[in-house]
């Protein structure tokens, strides 16, 4: 288990950064509808699933952290939202996404968006209103940095292989950050 606070803010906030992928939808979306002439309502649909499950997921997602803790949380949502985007790689069609990308990555970032704020706060208590703007912020920030991403992945390529190589980026820096992520010495043991 990790034991450096510091190393476990890194975990956490990489986690956090990568999910943001999700809110850089609009490039693949152009990309997409501009590759199978699929309407711009089938496109937006796909995000808005996306929303919903992101939200939804939340609910279980705090509980589960509770119960088997942040590296366990944070894993199971890297392994949805970089194997989601990995299918989303193999849609032929708008309903295949609304599954891929809507249902799977929409439920990976629920599983990892609230581990690091659940966690640092207790990391950091004396600090907890700054280090949940920096969680926040982190995710916000997160969007700029993988619209350059996307947009790099998507120069040289087709929607589908974008999706490919992010959804192995992306799932591996996700689990990887999540590894780096406990809980402090005296809150319930990791199961992972």
């Amino acid at each position: 288990m990790t034991q450096n606070k510091y190393v476990v803010l890194i975990g956490a906030l990489l986690a956090q950064v990568t999910i943001a992928g999700l809110y850089a939808w609009s490039m693949f979306g152009t990309a997409i509808q501009r590759e199978t002439g699929w309407s711009g309502d089938e496109i937006l649909l796909t995000y808005s699933i996306a929303q919903f499950m992101f939200a939804l997921i939340t609910i279980v997602s705090g509980r589960l952290v509770d119960i088997k803790g942040p590296r366990f949380t944070i894993i199971i949502g890297g392994i949805l939202y970089g194997g989601g985007l990995v299918l989303s790689s193999f849609a032929t069609s708008p309903f295949m996404l609304y599954l891929t990308y809507g249902v799977i990555v929409g439920c990976g970032v629920g599983f990892v968006y609230v581990c690091p704020i659940a966690t640092l706060v207790k990391w950091f208590p004396a600090r907890e209103g700054a280090i949940i703007g920096l969680s926040v912020a982190a995710f916000g920030g997160g969007s700029i940095i993988f619209k350059d991403v996307i947009a790099f992945l998507l120069k040289g390529s087709d929607a589908s292989t974008a999706f490919l190589h992010l959804g192995l980026i992306a799932g591996a820096l996700i689990i990887f950050g999540g590894l780096l992520t406990s809980v402090p010495p005296g809150f319930k043991k990791e199961t992972l």
